[in-house]
Formats: structure tokens, C-alpha cells, sequence
């Protein structure tokens, strides 16, 4: 666990380095796809010390670079790791509405993705807290569809492992 927490310090430092340089150099546009990753990443980084509003505000700060430099797909990983804090402080509301603005952004397009399937695994963990377990079921029944096809073993095993906790709730 020290281990841990020490390359998360590391990884925290590089990372505001990589911003006070983003800085001195006077990149053009401030809201470029880099300062976006280095805030999410961050909030990564926050997570595992353990400081979770940190975390959460790294993610908020991402998420607003991300919308206003139009990266569509970064800003889904950013909403999906939002999804997952509000999650984890039993804020299903906006957790719920986090997930579905992941959802919405792979609504016109073709793609699926690992970050699709994490949204749909964090779908279902949200209705199985809410007790909608049909709408859990279904939901962890993509992400696994979704990894299966992706070849994303972890999401599969995640999915499946809130699948079968749902099915025996439902007897």
C-alpha cells in the first residue's frame, strides 16, 4: 500500500509539472486535450491516496476542459469516473445523471468501447441500489456483451459478478 501511495504522489507531481509547462509555455488553447488528461489523470491519482474530494474536483475541472475542446470520447471517460464517485457517496441522482450523459454521447455513434461498458456496468450498479433490478440486469448484461465482444476481461468479470448478485436478489 506504500508503494502505492507513493507512485501516486509521483504521478500527482509529474502532473502538475506537465501543467505549470503547459503554462509557461502559453499554449494557445488552454483547453487543449492534454490539460483535460493531466486533470482527469490527477483525480485518478487522487483517488488512490485515498483523497476523494479531491478527487471528485479534478474530475469536475476535467470534465470542463473536456466539454470545451469538443473531445466527445474524453469527456465520456471523465463523466464515467464522476459516475463512479457519486457512486461510491451514495449519490445515485447523480451518479445516474453522470451515466447518462455517457450514454448520450455514444448514442449517434456506432462505437463500443470499454468506457461504454463501464457506464453500463455503473448503470447497473446504480438500479440495483435504486431496486430496479430489471434495469440492472439488462444493463450489466450489455457491459458483458460489450467487453465479450471488446475482449475487456475485467469488465466482463465485474459485470458478471454484479449480474449474478442481482439475480439472486431476485430469487
Amino acid at each position: 500500500l506504500g508503494q502505492a501511495a507513493d507512485a501516486a504522489r509521483e504521478l500527482a507531481r509529474l502532473q502538475r509539472t506537465i501543467v505549470t509547462q503547459l503554462r509557461k509555455a502559453s499554449v494557445a488553447a488552454p483547453w487543449n486535450c492534454l490539460h483535460g488528461r493531466v486533470l482527469n489523470d490527477r483525480g485518478i491519482a487522487a483517488g488512490h491516496m485515498g483523497d476523494h474530494s479531491a478527487e471528485e474536483a479534478f474530475y469536475r475541472k476535467a470534465a470542463s476542459v473536456r466539454r470545451r475542446s469538443g473531445r466527445r470520447f474524453d469527456l465520456a471517460i471523465t463523466l464515467n469516473n464522476l459516475t463512479e464517485c457519486a457512486i461510491e457517496k451514495h449519490r445515485l441522482d447523480l451518479a445516474l445523471r453522470h451515466a447518462r450523459q455517457v450514454l448520450a454521447i455514444f448514442q449517434d455513434t456506432s462505437q463500443r468501447s470499454l468506457v461504454l461498458a463501464f457506464c453500463h456496468d455503473n448503470l447497473g450498479d446504480i438500479q440495483a441500489r435504486l431496486g430496479h433490478l430489471s434495469e440492472a440486469q439488462s444493463h450489466y448484461r450489455r457491459a458483458i456483451e460489450i467487453g465479450a465482444r471488446g475482449g475487456y476481461r475485467r469488465i466482463q468479470a465485474e459485470a458478471s459478478l454484479g449480474l449474478s448478485g442481482v439475480l439472486l436478489s431476485a430469487g
